[in-house]
């Protein structure tokens, strides 16, 4: 039996219809599959800097880091050291509490507000950050900039407290940031 012509184009509208009401959320399912696959690489000065194994606020302590080389790949330079535990408390806790959660340390430091325990507890934390050893830029310059932190935290100078505290000056040269999104 032959399909007259109307019935015919019925047909072939109907097949391509479900061809592309099927085959493009199939298309679409796997770019995006495909596509989640990606990994994020930390760099340093072009080199792979590999990530430590576990939680980052578990991190093994300041120079207990293999020294196969500066990328733990067997070249025969000397271990940059993960940062570590080295004291206390956690980069993260120290960030969050000491600078960056509302209520922190730091500004209530700079208002006037805090206690003399509370300020003990703000120069614990920066003499804690000034035990890490760095991933990126050069341990002298973290040393420096974390000694002037602790130096204005002890003392009573607000404005050197102000100026000691500037993230930017600190994170631009230290702080390893996930690759940016292309």
């Amino acid at each position: 039996m032959r399909l007259t012509g109307q019935f015919r184009g019925g047909v072939q509208r109907m097949k391509k219809t479900l061809l592309y009401q099927f085959t493009f959320p199939l298309v679409a399912a796997v770019i995006f599959f495909v596509g989640c696959n990606q990994e994020t690489i930390d760099e340093i000065d072009g080199h792979q800097v590999d990530p430590p194994v576990g939680d980052a606020n578990t991190i093994q302590p300041a120079g207990k880091g293999n020294a196969t080389g500066p990328l733990g790949k067997g070249s025969g330079e000397a271990a940059v050291p993960p940062p570590g535990p080295a004291g206390e408390y956690t980069i993260k806790e120290i960030m969050q509490q000491g600078f960056k959660a509302d209520g922190n340390l730091k500004d209530l430091i700079l208002d006037g507000e805090a206690s003399e325990e509370q300020k003990a507890k703000f120069v614990d934390y920066v003499e804690n950050l000034a035990k890490y050893q760095v991933r990126k830029g050069k341990q002298e310059d973290f040393e420096k900039r974390t000694g002037t932190l602790i130096k204005a935290a002890r003392g009573t100078d607000l404005a050197a407290l102000k100026n000691a505290v500037n993230c930017k000056t600190c994170h631009e040269p230290h702080k390893i940031y996930p690759p940016k999104k292309q």
